[in-house]
């Protein structure tokens, strides 16, 4: 059957006969948010968000690579027209679920700038967070202003430092150790995190070093 019916009766079908699966999964998607209620405990001013529904063509999308959905919110992966791979995100906004820094709602989609600067695999939503699968690489310095371990805020006399095995931004005391990382191509010890270095020492027989630096 080349169409899917409506979610509602006053839903037009879709055809799918000039669509690929995920076009047709994003459409549904929009359709679906916009007749999800919100959940009796979160304060709200209609019985239903209306949100829109993703269109491509507006967005300059050449290809959709993913959905995903929450309870209230969309999240979609695509290539754009001018090579870029980014992140949309759109729907209730509670607890910064959208990823946009805040957490007001928005019922068209939104690139999410926070994944610029990073190569994004896949994307998953829950009730009310969202999670996204990069390539590995360092926390960017403006990403973090406290330690990832301790939580304390970084100063100009408490500085950052790279984790080099997990990327991650972490205070001194937090990354004192040194450990060889030759899968990373480091023949000499390098900074670690605390976390890390227990992972690697449990797993490996190589050479380890604590300092103080």
């Amino acid at each position: 059957d080349p169409t899917i019916p409506g979610l509602l009766n006053n839903e037009p079908a879709i055809d799918m006969t000039s669509m690929c699966k995920s076009d047709v999964m994003a459409r549904h998607q929009g359709i679906l948010a916009r007749y999800v209620p919100f959940t009796e405990s979160v304060p709200r001013s209609g019985a239903n968000f209306e949100a829109n529904s993703f269109d491509r063509a507006s967005l300059g999308v050449r290809r959709v690579r993913q959905v995903s959905s929450g309870a209230n919110h969309t999240t979609v992966l695509a290539d754009l027209k001018s090579g870029e791979r980014v992140v949309f995100a759109w729907g209730y906004g509670l607890y910064g679920r959208l990823g946009h820094g805040d957490e007001l709602s928005r019922n068209t989609p939104r690139r999410v700038e926070f994944f610029d600067d990073k190569k994004v695999h896949g994307l998953a939503c829950g009730g009310c967070e969202s999670a996204a699968i990069v390539t590995h690489q360092w926390v960017p310095d403006k990403d973090k202003t406290a330690c990832m371990n301790c939580q304390t805020e970084f100063t100009f006399f408490r500085r950052r430092h790279h984790c080099r095995h997990c990327g991650g931004l972490f205070c001194g005391d937090c990354s004192s150790k040194r450990f060889k990382l030759l899968k990373f191509g480091f023949n000499t010890p390098v900074r670690v995190c605390d976390e890390c270095f227990v992972i690697l020492t449990r797993h490996t027989t190589g050479p380890a070093t604590t300092t103080t630096s």
